[in-house]
């Protein structure tokens, strides 16, 4: 090696000689520098590129590599990285993201299902109401007696396999539904949540682990939680999931029937106390949002303003009550009519700001029209908690948003979203693709009313993170259940 002038030359050991012009031989960099050429190369780029030679085998089988590419990625992923996830789930997760993200519409727009799974019509309405799916592959369903499991990635489009037998209650099942999140340390859990009852008077809670066999699929490992509810109970409404918090809302008044809310991994039950609403309000919507640090609770106030309170999970801002449940007090209150939200998702967590002494997080709301209960458009709303327990916010209208609007998304909490814009019924779905740190570019806001498919009958579930979509239509053979995957 001849340095000269600031610059390397590396000589060829063989038929160089003085006078020839010198060339760079790539396996004589240094592997500092071959890190940092490797940060320029696409992740689907650099999973083919291991193939090429043992030098580019022995660098992109580095766990720091895509402990880096993860980190640095900017496409719509499950949060990470963290120190207890493994190399080969990082590089799996993000690899299979960058290829939902390269079919994403408007890129590709292939609507065409990959398998599909056919019911009679009592049993497709049967099926709905207990619908799940694991992973982008299993698919959890069935009727009130007995939950099944089909693997949507079996060689047979057609699924005319048997399925396993996932959950059998020996009770009446009036909700089952399977969760999936990462916690703060990284572990990805799975959890199914299920409502039974044995004729009209005893009832139950339960809550399920789920473990993923490779060779077999998903099973219930474990029963760990169950709570006696009374016999009028609403049922179950809607379960949000964080990092730290897993929320089980009912259907009925929050008095009546209060939020069960469990740590995900201790199983500690929390309780909420939120202060006495005046006379005359009411509650329409209730909405939980879980992150690292805070609970969040949204309540629509008689159409036409949102209260929120802000619960810090911290064992400082607690207390116990005399059943063992932790009581959780709002530190931070805000009450306003410009935000007055039909569904809310984290696009980032809390983050403390030094020059403000103030925690900032950045949300996504389809916001309600100022005169009706239709939904008007999609926001992006930047939150700001003070250390005086006042919230500030800044919002931003993204798009204006047809009627008969739902939106479903999955978030990196990193400042990436990938989501639909379902209308019409869920007929008309409108693909989206958002980052936050770059607003200028075409991804921020990706999203256009000529960028639309129609399916004959209505999208009923979403996993944004895998790009998988599922709908029901109508064929030769009955009713079905078609599955559409991006990667």
């Amino acid at each position: 090696m001849i340095q000269n002038s600031g610059y390397i030359h590396v000589l060829r050991s063989q038929g160089s000689t003085r006078g020839s012009i010198p060339s760079i031989n790539i396996q004589d960099l240094p592997d500092e520098v071959l890190f940092i050429i490797l940060e320029f190369v696409d992740v689907l780029d650099a999973d083919v590129l291991h193939k090429v030679s043992k030098l580019f085998y022995r660098l992109l089988h580095d766990e720091c590599y895509w402990r880096t590419a993860y980190r640095k990625t900017r496409i719509p992923r499950p949060p990470g990285p963290f120190e207890g996830q493994p190399t080969s789930y990082l590089r799996e997760t993000l690899i299979r993201s960058a290829k939902v993200q390269l079919n994403w519409p408007p890129f590709v727009w292939s609507p065409h299902p990959t398998s599909r799974i056919t019911f009679s019509r009592v049993a497709l309405s049967a099926a709905k109401l207990h619908l799940s799916i694991i992973h982008g592959r299993w698919l959890i369903t069935g009727d009130s007696p007995l939950m099944l499991c089909y693997d949507t990635c079996s060689s047979n489009p057609d699924w005319a396999t048997s399925p396993q037998i996932f959950y059998q209650p020996h009770l009446t099942a009036n909700f089952f539904r399977c969760f999936s999140m990462t916690a703060e340390d990284g572990q990805e859990l799975i959890f199914a949540v299920s409502d039974t009852q044995v004729g009209t008077v005893r009832r139950k809670l339960n809550l399920f682990t789920i473990t993923i066999d490779p060779g077999y699929g998903p099973f219930i490992s474990g029963h760990v939680f169950t709570l006696d509810l009374r016999s009028s109970y609403s049922g179950v409404q809607a379960v949000a999931t964080g990092p730290r918090l897993l929320v089980i809302s009912a259907k009925g008044l929050e008095h009546e029937d209060p939020p069960i809310i469990l740590d995900v991994k201790t199983f500690q039950r929390f309780q909420i106390v939120s202060s006495p609403l005046a006379q005359g309000h009411h509650v329409i919507v209730t909405s939980f949002i879980s992150t690292s640090s805070y609970l969040f609770v949204a309540r629509l106030l008689n159409g036409w303003e949102t209260l929120l309170q802000v619960f810090p999970i911290s064992q400082t801002h607690s207390q116990s009550s005399t059943d063992g449940i932790r009581v959780l007090r709002p530190s931070h209150v805000m009450k306003t009519p410009e935000l007055r939200f039909h569904t809310w998702h984290v696009l980032r967590g809390p983050k403390y700001e030094p020059s403000t002494g103030g925690t900032r997080i950045t949300l996504m709301l389809s916001v309600l029209g100022p005169t009706s209960m239709d939904v008007a458009s999609l926001n992006i709303v930047h939150l700001l908690l003070d250390a005086g327990g006042n919230i500030s916010f800044t919002p931003k209208m993204l798009w204006t948003l047809p009627r008969d609007t739902t939106v479903l998304a999955d978030s990196s909490h990193d400042g990436c979203i990938r989501g639909l814009v379902c209308s019409e019924n869920g007929r008309r779905l409108m693909p989206f693709v958002i980052d936050d740190q770059d607003e200028n570019s075409t991804v921020c806001g990706l999203f256009s009313n000529d960028i639309t498919t129609s399916f004959k009958q209505p999208l009923f579930l979403f996993d944004g993170y895998r790009g998988v979509l599922c709908s029901e239509s109508v064929g030769a053979g009955g009713w079905r259940i078609e599955v559409v995957r991006f990667a």
